[in-house]
């Protein structure tokens, strides 16, 4: 079976719109600390921006159950239809919360629960893009269609920085801080229409989840021999799937906010924050794409190990850099991580759908990415800042990114041995 290019376009562009909303909090997180918290401790204010960003987050895995289960039964199409227009709403109201010195307690307040409604939205998205675009893709493709999937979050933090590029600019410091950075979450709400249509034109029949889908090894990019391999379920598949999930959304978010926020030792001026969120983004496009047709031609596992201890061996030395002063060392070492985190970020979540039952394939997954987001990814900055305030260090990062990374490592070895044993959490092994 092969999925129209125009349906996988249509679910990427769809996808892009929608992370936008969600990348713009973190793009604009310092003008976002001093809108909405006190101004007379800003390391603490930043402290407060990165739990209101984690908070988010808290209603990922409950989105994803609710979403995710609403996905398998009713189809992937009417779900990615519902949490498109639920992220909208919470992005508007971001877009018109007061100000800290307007509303006081009220506007931190206002600021969570948007988040909260965004994370829920969030939360059953990767599920339902993730299994319509697996179970209709030839098999040997599945890699590369979740590289276009994974793209569009590129795209999202791409954009964003460049619309933050744009209004810096365009805009005085005084009119950035005040009313500037809201101009992106009202763009992004306007954007609903065109997001709706896009996902309402998607002309893909819902396949039927009876049908199943054969299970590869994870070590391949195929199908597997009769036999081979078993459903991953249970605490099997929410452990090792969120420690595989770790691996790349703890330097994903690091790096993400390591632009805006002093993380590594230096500040960057508000403009260097932008390009070096464009060159995210951008890589995070390619190497998304790379990593998926990679894995299609040389196994899902074997790639996600390749890119996660190349990993951990670029952090270390590009956040030595940082530690000493060596700026443009450094921006070229986030760019190197973010590169190979990225080259496993499609294997990943190819190696998750096609390991766990098809019949809750889309709860599933989307359980698994909240649990693994939400747990390691949405706290990495506020654990890293932390961490560097109370050791007086600077390479709590480095030390983070890397324990992530051997464990995502770790994670593969155990979801293999399980699959290949057909114990994978009391689902029976898959039938030629």
């Amino acid at each position: 079976m092969s999925i129209p290019t125009r349906a996988v376009v249509t679910v990427v562009l769809a996808n892009a719109l929608e992370f936008f909303d969600y990348f713009a909090f973190a793009v604009f997180a310092a003008y976002i600390a001093a809108t909405f918290f006190p101004h007379d401790q800003p390391a603490l204010s930043s402290i407060a921006t990165f739990g209101a960003f984690a908070t988010g987050f808290l209603l990922r895995p409950i989105g994803a159950i609710v979403l995710g289960s609403y996905a398998d039964r009713a189809g992937r199409k009417p779900a990615l239809l519902l949490t498109a227009t639920l992220i909208t709403a919470g992005t508007l109201g971001m877009a018109a919360i007061p100000r800290y010195e307007t509303a006081g307690i009220v506007a931190p307040i206002l600021l969570v629960l948007c988040r909260m409604i965004q994370g829920f939205a969030v939360g059953g998205e990767m599920g339902a893009a993730g299994a319509l675009l697996t179970e209709h893709c030839a098999p040997r493709r599945r890699g590369l269609y979740c590289g276009w999937l994974l793209a569009g979050q590129g795209l999202a933090l791409a954009a964003a920085g460049v619309c933050g590029a744009v209004l810096n600019s365009q805009l005085s410091v005084q009119q950035m801080g005040e009313w500037g950075w809201r101009i992106p979450f009202v763009l992004g709400a306007s954007m609903v229409p065109v997001q709706l249509w896009l996902r309402h034109s998607l002309h893909v029949p819902e396949r039927a989840v009876s049908e199943g889908v054969r299970t590869p090894p994870l070590g391949s990019g195929g199908s597997p021999p009769p036999g081979s391999g078993g459903h991953l379920g249970g605490w099997n598949a929410l452990v090792w799937g969120t420690l595989l999930i770790a691996g790349g959304t703890v330097p994903t978010y690091i790096a993400t906010f390591t632009a805006p926020f002093e993380l590594a030792g230096s500040r960057p001026t508000i403009g260097e924050s932008f390009l070096v969120t464009i060159a995210l983004g951008t890589v995070t496009v390619l190497a998304s794409v790379l990593g998926g047709w990679l894995s299609d031609r040389w196994g899902f596992g074997r790639i996600v190990v390749t890119a996660r201890l190349l990993t951990v061996v670029a952090v270390v030395p590009t956040y030595l850099a940082a530690r000493d002063g060596q700026a443009l060392s450094f921006a070229i070492g986030i760019v190197v991580v973010t590169t190979m985190s990225c080259l496993a970020a499609a294997p990943t979540v190819a190696m998750l759908l096609m390991a766990v039952d098809p019949k809750r394939r889309a709860a599933t997954l989307a359980l698994i990415y909240s649990v693994g987001v939400a747990l390691f990814g949405s706290t990495a900055p506020a654990v890293v800042a932390s961490w560097n305030m109370l050791a007086s260090t600077r390479m709590a990062p480095a030390w983070y990114i890397a324990v992530a990374g051997l464990a995502a490592v770790g994670a593969v070895w155990r979801v293999s041995a399980l699959q290949a044993r057909g114990t994978g959490g009391g689902v029976k092994p898959v039938e030629a």
